[in-house]
């Protein structure tokens, strides 16, 4: 999948905002509310587990399991309460190659980060 490091866009942002991830095969659309007692970030909306994976420290994982090892395009939008957009941004993005169990061990993914940063832009990471 590719992970989305919203934490620059949220730092500002009044809460709640809405959430727009995308990736080839799906977008993932979520809420995200103000941070929790604990420090934890609250972030809601459906398929979460099976379509995306929230980190309480404002990281979105969307999967897609159709990733290969080729360039990709993926688009963030981030609104507010009213539904005016804060963030609206897409970027062109490498996979890469993960094999979590060790090398030529199954299974094998792809995936890519993405930081969305105060300046407006999606910025692919290593």
């Amino acid at each position: 999948g590719v992970l989305f490091d919203l934490t620059q866009v949220l730092a500002d942002a009044a809460r709640p905002v809405h959430v727009r991830a995308c990736v080839p095969s799906s977008c993932a659309y979520i809420t995200v509310k103000k941070r929790s007692s604990d420090g934890s970030m609250p972030i809601r909306g459906p398929g979460i587990g099976s379509d995306w994976v929230a980190f309480g420290s404002g990281d979105v994982q969307v999967n897609d399991p159709l990733l290969a090892w080729l360039p990709i395009t993926v688009s963030l939008t981030v609104t507010d309460q009213a539904g005016v957009p804060i963030f609206d941004s897409s970027a062109r993005v490498q996979t890469h190659m993960y094999q979590p169990n060790g090398p030529g061990c199954e299974p094998t993914v792809y995936g890519a980060k993405v930081v969305a940063t105060r300046t407006g832009r999606l910025v692919p990471q290593s």
